[in-house]
Parts: C-alpha cells; sequence; structure tokens
C-alpha cells in the first residue's frame, strides 16, 4: 500500500516486529529442547538420583478364575510342564481355567528398595531387546511333594543371571524404585516389577517358610516373550522339614542290647504340611521302628509334629514297656535335633521265696521245686532254693502258665502239695508285672511252754517239768527258767505237763497242727501265792474290824 504523504510515521514498528520474531523463535527453541529431553534413554540420567521420570503405564495383569496349584481335583484340565526341561526347572504355562492369583504387578509386601550407585545387572529403562524381546514373570513357592503352593508371606527371594550376575529391576511410578529383593505375599506369590530379557536366570531364597528345608537355586529359561495377562510361571520348590526317631534298647541286668523289639509311630495329632496337605490323620501309623541286633532302630524321616511311640513287639522272654512315649519330630538345626529313646528291657521272671510260716525272715534253703508249662508236664526243671532260701525263674515264654510245685523239705517242716500257677500275658507281663514274687510257706509246729504263778503270773524258774504224749512217752524233761521251752516238730495232737513226775500235779494241753507258736502256761501254787493270800486274808480282817468299832462309837 502506499503511503500517504500526510499519515504519521511510526518508529516503534520495527522493533516491535523484531521483538515477536525473537519471542516465536525462543519459544521453538524451547519446544524442541522439551521434544529432545522426552526422547533421552533413561540410562543418561542415572547420574542424577532426584530425578523423577514421567510416568508410564503399566498393564495390570489379568488371570482367570482359581489359583496356581496343582490339584487337578475339581474340573482341572491343564497343568505346568517343564518344556522339555526336566526338574531343573524350566518351564511353560498351559493356561488353567481356574486360575487366580493376586493381580499386582508391583510385589507386596515391596521388594527392598536397593541404591543404583552399586551397580547391578538390570536392564533400566532402556528397552535394547525389544518389547518382543522380554517376559513378565509370576514366580510361587511351593511345596517339592506335592506342587502345591505354600502361602507363607515374608520369603525373601534375589534374581541372578545365568553368569551369576544379581539381577536390578525397576518400578518407574509413582517414582522410580530399584529392587535386588522380591518378597512373597501372604498368597506364597510374588510377581517381578518389570519384565526381563529372554535369558536363562535364577532365583536363590534367603530364607525359608516354617516348617520347609532351604530352597535349592531355581533355575529357569525365557525362550519367549510372555506378558502380563499371561506371565511365566516359576515355581519355587521347598523340601519339607523332616527329622528322624532313634529307639535303642539294652538289658536291665547285663547292659547288653536286646535286638528284635519293634516300636509303631503314631500321629498324636493332624500332621499337617504348611502347605495344607495332611501327611498323617491323627490315630494314624506313621512307621514301625525295628531294632537290629545292636538293639538300635530308626525311623523313616518324619514330618515335623507331634507323634506317640508304642511298643509293638515285645523281644523273647522280655517284659513289655509300661508306658508309650509321648515325642515332638523338630527340624534339622546346626545341631542334633533327632529324638532319641533310650529304653532298658526286663526279662519277664518268677522270684520263688521259701520262708518259715512263724518267721518270714528265715529263709529256708535245699528245697527243691519242679516247674513246668502247663499241658508240657514231660518238660520238667528241678529248682533248689539258695542260700537266701529262693530261685528264679527267666526266659519265660508268653501267652504260658508255668506250674510250680514243691517236692522237698527241711526235716519236720510241711508244704503244700497242690503247685503254684503263674501266668505270663501275650505282653511279657505277671499281674501287670515284669517281675513276680512267689511266696512259698513251709511251717512246722511249734510249742512254747512256761511256768508261772497262779496269782501273780510270774515266771517261775528252778521247777522241774515234763512234756508227755498221749501215750505217756517222755517227750521231754527239762528244768524250767526264765525264758519260755520251745518245741519245734510236735506232731499235733494232746500232751500232759507233769511236775517233778508227780502225776497228780498234771496239766493237759491241746498241740495243733499250725505255721504259729502256740504258748502254753503251766500254773501252780507257790509261797509267793500262799504269802498273798495270807496278806489279803488279813487286810480283809482289818479293814472288817474298823468298820465294827466305827459303828459301835456312832451307836454310843
Amino acid at each position: 500500500m502506499k503511503k500517504r504523504s500526510h499519515d504519521e510515521i511510526s518508529f516503534w514498528q520495527s522493533t516491535t516486529d523484531i521483538l515477536s520474531a525473537l519471542l516465536l523463535v525462543t519459544m521453538l527453541v524451547m519446544l524442541l529442547l522439551i521434544l529432545y529431553l522426552m526422547h533421552v534413554p533413561q540410562e543418561e540420567w542415572d547420574s542424577y538420583g532426584a530425578y523423577t521420570p514421567t510416568p508410564r503405564p503399566t498393564v495390570t495383569p489379568h488371570f482367570g478364575d482359581g489359583d496356581f496349584d496343582e490339584d487337578d481335583e475339581e474340573g482341572d484340565e491343564t497343568e505346568w510342564s517343564d518344556g522339555g526341561g526336566g526338574a531343573g526347572g524350566l518351564y511353560t504355562y498351559t493356561p488353567l481355567p481356574t486360575v487366580t492369583p493376586s493381580a499386582t504387578v508391583t510385589p507386596t509386601p515391596t521388594p527392598t528398595p536397593y541404591n543404583p550407585s552399586g551397580g547391578g545387572g538390570g536392564h533400566g529403562g532402556s528397552d535394547p531387546y525389544g518389547e518382543f524381546g522380554k517376559a513378565a514373570v509370576y514366580a510361587m513357592i511351593v511345596d517339592s511333594e506335592t506342587g502345591r503352593v505354600i502361602p507363607k508371606p515374608g520369603i525373601i527371594f534375589e534374581l541372578f543371571s545365568d553368569g551369576h550376575v544379581r539381577q536390578t529391576l525397576n518400578t518407574y511410578y509413582p517414582e522410580r524404585v530399584w529392587y535386588q529383593e522380591f518378597v512373597t505375599t501372604e498368597l506364597g506369590t510374588f510377581y517381578l516389577p518389570e519384565k526381563i530379557p529372554l535369558e536363562s536366570y535364577y532365583f536363590r531364597a534367603q530364607n525359608a517358610p516354617d516348617g520347609y528345608d532351604d530352597a535349592e537355586h531355581a533355575p529357569f529359561h525365557l525362550s519367549e516373550p510372555y506378558d502380563w495377562p499371561e506371565p511365566y510361571v516359576v515355581r519355587i520348590p521347598f523340601e519339607p522339614s523332616k527329622n528322624i526317631i532313634n529307639v535303642r534298647m539294652t538289658d536291665a541286668d547285663t547292659g547288653l542290647p536286646v535286638p528284635g523289639g519293634t516300636f509303631r509311630v503314631i500321629a498324636a495329632q493332624d500332621i499337617i504340611t504348611p502347605d495344607g496337605t495332611m501327611r498323617y490323620a491323627r490315630g494314624e501309623a506313621a512307621d514301625a521302628i525295628l531294632c537290629g541286633e545292636d538293639g538300635q532302630g530308626q525311623s523313616i524321616e518324619l514330618y515335623l509334629g507331634d507323634y506317640t511311640v508304642v511298643q509293638e513287639r515285645i523281644p523273647e522272654y522280655y517284659a513289655g514297656l509300661a508306658e508309650s512315649d509321648a515325642v515332638t519330630v523338630r527340624k534339622k538345626d546346626v545341631f542334633d535335633t533327632a529324638v532319641y529313646l533310650d529304653y532298658t528291657a526286663s526279662k519277664t521272671q518268677i522270684v520263688v521265696t521259701a520262708s518259715d510260716a512263724a518267721y518270714g525272715h528265715q529263709s529256708l534253703a535245699g528245697l527243691d521245686f519242679e516247674v513246668y508249662r502247663a499241658g508240657d508236664e514231660r518238660n520238667v526243671s528241678v529248682h533248689t532254693t539258695d542260700e537266701k532260701g529262693r530261685f528264679v525263674l527267666t526266659d519265660l515264654h508268653k501267652d504260658s502258665t508255668y506250674c510250680i510245685r514243691q517236692i522237698a523239705a527241711l526235716p519236720d517242716y510241711k508244704f503244700e502239695a497242690e503247685p503254684y500257677s503263674v501266668s505270663v500275658s501275650a505282653k511279657g507281663l505277671i499281674e501287670e508285672q515284669s517281675v513276680y514274687h512267689l511266696d512259698v510257706i513251709n511251717r512246722i509246729v511249734r510249742a512254747s511252754i512256761s511256768v508261772t504263778d497262779t496269782l501273780l503270773g510270774s515266771v517261775r524258774s528252778d521247777v522241774s517239768m515234763g512234756l508227755y504224749d498221749e501215750n505217756g512217752n517222755a517227750v521231754r524233761l527239762w528244768t524250767s527258767s526264765a525264758v519260755a521251752e520251745v518245741f519245734e516238730g510236735l506232731a499235733p495232737g494232746r500232751y500232759a505237763l507233769i511236775v517233778d513226775g508227780n502225776t497228780q500235779q498234771q496239766q493237759t494241753i491241746f498241740v495243733e497242727d499250725t505255721g504259729e507258736v502256740q504258748s502254753f502256761e503251766y500254773t501252780m501254787w507257790t509261797t509267793a501265792d500262799t504269802l498273798m493270800a495270807a496278806g489279803g486274808v488279813a487286810a480283809v480282817c482289818a479293814a472288817s474290824a474298823f468298820l465294827i468299832l466305827r459303828r459301835k462309837k456312832k451307836a454310843r
């Protein structure tokens, strides 16, 4: 447009145009700088620890119903396979229609953050492998025997590459956090916080669930990409903790080993491992322990819990143990935590003791007895009492009755002619005892004769006495003393006691057939009795005279 001559000239117009152009250029440079910063690889910012990258959306994994437990009991038509890797731990996943794990990418509880200044094998925010060169990983701890998940939180793992380099993984929202430890949730599972490249790895456990031993390294190999909806699953097996029960039997008398005993190990409670598997129901037999020639035996490795050890087969000739033992099988440790049961076994015994009926402490040595099992009278053994008046029967068969009959006695002694019967039970006990005492009583007729005053009853000495049987034959003549005269071996019947051979002064006694000492007293009138009688008469007369005189005085 042509400028008119009368228009006003603006001296600021060119300056304004220049400033506007500079402002537009500055804004364009800032925009380009921002776009550049947004595309700089994450590793270039590692030296700036305070930098928080732009939040990056993370896909929430989705699973079907159910869980990863391999029970295959209720409609489970698929399973986990090792993809040809065998027990080494290389697993591939076949979708299970009943799978419902916890759907969270970040492990819970949160893994321990790692300070990146120390280095590590993670791949940070760059993606040299590409999104399809990585795999999402889901891990679970399982029982090595049942394959069932162990729902235990707080089990810590580290991830290592096949070259034994510990891996550092990341989460990026709301801020970047580095992880080198991964912790199981209450479900016994955890996710790796980010996808990892397709390589070989292994998990190393720092601890173990209660009731399980420390796990070996759990290797796995990623050969194809997996995304969060269906991640690659690693099953980390733990061996259930077990321990043993040891039993030893020795002879109570000799200390030598006792072979042949058997003990039954019975669950005292429901034995359930932490994966929820019932190993033994309460009252169920878990094992049988057989003692060998050295008297020792050992159980199989038993799951942890409370058990009862009961003797089942009792060694020949030995009595069974009176009680069972309650034991607790504990986890193995640096010190020996196995159970040790030390038993002393006693042979079943019958101790026969012969004693005097009147004096039990008086032993009767030299008595002969016949011993045989009921129904086997032809096999008879003869036993003789020793200086203590006894003999011992041992090596007795169980479920047997033994007959013991006395066949000889000391002179003048009498004994029971019928045999004694003693029964040994299937447990080798006699009336619930391992050692049974049989007391055999022998008796001899005994009589003690003393001479006493008629009135005073005191023992008289120096009196010539004689004991005569019913036929008038003198059994013994003696002079009395302060100690009664004792007779042994008298035949039961009637006897006469005579003083100084004067048959006019005799007293008849009757001796019975009993083992007790029979006491007899011959009473006689003595000078002491006469003096006592005279004194009594005088006292009576004096008392009578006193009473008569007193009455006469009152009458006056």
